[in-house]
């Protein structure tokens, strides 16, 4: 009987598994719509009659939303509480979904994803405030992981839906049912979204012995290191995004091969996240991001291509693993970087830029397809990678040597 007591959970083991569980349910289905809408977006444009680039419109609604609440998300939950952000944020992002799902006419979408942004934006903001207040690394980079799947199956699940010849919205109908019942869930568990305060996190020290090297840095080193981010985000969302069109319009691969390939591109975005997390105290990060990048030059490369569909596909599938890293490395890495006096501000910067890039890139990408075509989108990539690159080694370069 000892034994079997012994392997028994406790009131709070179980709380705690199932709080943790419930997170990472949230951040599959909050990945779902950026994974959705690079193939939904051939059937938008054609109902709605639309320019490639308007696809931007509705990028940049969303990313308004979201940085607006991130920039809110603070105030909120130290006024309501993490439980209630987080229930109201899974609100908003539902009714949002839900309003792609029977939008009249394209302006009335556009509108909705200021709303799906603030949601999207609440939801991530708390979410990623209470792990870090109450677990490790382990389990954040886990969370992140999550997100990656449900980008991951939103291609998916399009590609199913449009394959058995529905209509491009009830993908949006099924996000939006998976939506609802995380909110019913954070409603259900209000009282288990207690643990620290936000204020007690923003007070959390930065290590000194990390940042002495760069105690001075520069604001041309801040704007470097915001410019990057604004590249990394931007050109993930860009693959992402335009992929499914370039395979289908451009080159003629039929939608359930192209919707595999996309899902490919945010699986091994996923699997290159778990896999540097793995490996992140084994090898430089120096090493590691150089590496990354590039890959990328490459994989744009393997994408500009047209002579191997099996080459383009397995550029794309590159891509996700050689962005994937980047973000989580280079926000680690600020502290380092910029100085411990200015990476609060920094990161902050850093996070608004990767919004930023979210909405512009693409947009700018489908304003140079309608110029001239979607086989704009291979020297795209690789034009904005190696930007990125050459951003990075400035930065790099601009560090004082120890």
């Amino acid at each position: 009987m000892a034994a079997r007591s012994s392997l028994r959970l406790s009131d709070s083991q179980r709380s705690s598994l199932l709080v943790v569980g419930l997170s990472f349910a949230a951040f599959v289905v909050l990945g779902l719509p950026g994974g959705l809408l690079g193939v939904a977006w051939p059937s938008i444009r054609a109902q709605f009659s639309l320019s490639q680039d308007q696809v931007g419109a509705l990028l940049l609604a969303a990313q308004i939303g979201y940085i607006t609440s991130s920039f809110l998300s603070g105030r909120m939950i130290l006024r309501f509480g993490n439980g209630q952000v987080l229930a109201l944020g899974a609100a908003l992002a539902c009714v949002g979904l839900f309003g792609y799902a029977i939008a009249p006419f394209w302006l009335f979408m556009v509108a909705i994803g200021i709303l799906s942004g603030f949601g999207g934006g609440a939801l991530d903001s708390a979410m990623n405030a209470f792990f870090a207040m109450n677990y490790g690394p382990r389990l954040m980079n886990w969370l992140h992981a999550s997100f990656g799947l449900g980008s991951t199956f939103g291609p998916i699940l399009l590609t199913v839906v449009l394959v058995a010849g529905a209509s491009w919205r009830w993908g949006y109908v099924a996000a939006g049912v998976a939506q609802g019942i995380i909110m019913l869930a954070f409603l259900l568990t209000l009282s288990r979204w207690g643990g620290r305060s936000a204020e007690e996190e923003v007070k959390s020290p930065i290590p000194a012995a990390q940042t002495e090297e760069a105690a001075e840095a520069s604001p041309l080193d801040v704007g470097l290191s915001i410019l990057v981010f604004f590249f990394i985000a931007g050109l993930e969302m860009s693959a992402g995004q335009w992929s499914f069109a370039l395979f289908t319009e451009s080159r003629g691969t039929d939608l359930a091969s192209a919707g595999f390939w996309v899902s490919v591109y945010w699986g091994s975005f996923t699997a290159g996240r778990i896999f540097f997390g793995i490996i992140g105290n084994r090898i430089r990060m120096l090493t590691a991001l150089r590496a990354s990048m590039i890959a990328m030059l490459v994989a744009s490369l393997m994408i500009w291509q047209q002579g191997s569909d099996l080459v383009s596909f397995a550029g794309l599938a590159l891509m996700g693993f050689a962005i994937a890293p980047l973000f989580p490395l280079l926000m680690t890495a600020t502290p380092v970087r910029l100085g411990r006096r200015r990476a609060a501000n920094a990161i902050g910067y850093q996070v608004g830029a990767a919004s930023l890039g979210i909405a512009i890139l693409p947009w700018l990408a489908g304003f140079l397809a309608e110029q001239g075509s979607l086989e704009v989108v291979g020297p795209f990539l690789l034009v904005g990678s190696a930007i990125m690159l050459v951003l990075h080694e400035v930065l790099e370069a601009r560090r004082p040597m120890n």
